[in-house]
């Protein structure tokens, strides 16, 4: 994947880990071709006066998906991430929480010499920093399944239209209040044709296998038979890619 690509990537994976994102149990390794197609191919759109609890909840399901795809891609259970509702302390309020695992268990470790040796459990953020090499390592590994997998570059692409779209809904409704403030003044948006060009140039050059190339034709070619993701390339601007591109492009949308 070309640079820019890798940076954007980067910085949504991030995103969570420096959002307080701490371990939890893997989920099975399964299949996730499936799952993928059924939530990440519809395009995103907010019609009419779309509840935030609606947004809220797609932005939910875009993130269960997205780690749901690492977990069953990732090399270690180390790095699984799980997202669960969990009740801050000493109040009713919940709060939606992604836990990676080095840091659950580290957790527990931290509770374990607590309790048998008297020793201070550590800040969340204290753990963040003592890790910061795994976290780094996450990164890495993320990025480099998103070269290689399509349902991975897909679903982090999906999650971020989703939370970029979430806050934009947020600071528009809630405009005047003390606690949103004023919108960025610049959002770094995903692109899915930008991640697929991309990739179709990194084939090409050879940086690419044969085989990883495969997946994403495959996923491409299943994506474009929906009239919304027709519809999508209809309205862009073609000159940004390149000729090969637009042509092979082209092809699958006239079902080639």
């Amino acid at each position: 994947m070309c640079k820019r690509n890798k940076i954007v990537l980067l910085i949504c994976v991030s995103w969570f880990l420096s959002s307080g994102i701490y371990g939890d149990e893997a989920t099975e390794n399964t299949s996730t071709d499936n799952d993928l197609t059924e939530y990440v191919l519809p395009q995103i759109t907010v019609i009419g006066d779309t509840s935030m609890g609606s947004l809220e909840r797609d932005v939910i399901e875009a993130q269960e998906l997205k780690f749901k795809v690492f977990n069953n891609l990732n090399s270690t259970r180390d790095f699984d991430i799980e997202c669960r509702w969990r009740e801050l302390q000493n109040s009713r309020i919940k709060k939606w929480v992604c836990e990676v695992g080095y840091l659950r268990e580290a957790r527990y470790d931290a509770i374990r010499d607590w309790i048998e040796k008297g020793i201070p459990i550590p800040s969340d953020g204290a753990l963040l920093v003592q890790y910061a090499d795994k976290g780094r390592a996450l990164n890495r590994e993320m990025n480099a399944l998103a070269t290689q997998y399509p349902e991975m570059a897909l679903a982090i692409v999906n999650a971020h239209e989703l939370e970029e779209l979430y806050k934009e809904e947020v600071v528009k409704r809630y405009k005047d209040s003390i606690f949103v403030g004023d919108p960025p003044k610049s959002n770094l948006r995903l692109n899915k044709i930008d991640i697929w060009e991309a990739a179709f140039q990194d084939h090409k050059k050879g940086l690419m296998s044969d085989e990883a190339w495969a997946r994403w034709d495959r996923m491409y070619r299943k994506i474009f038979k929906l009239p919304s993701y027709q519809n999508m390339w209809t309205s862009v601007n073609h000159k940004k890619y390149s000729g090969e591109f637009v042509a092979y492009v082209n092809t699958i949308v006239a079902g080639k």
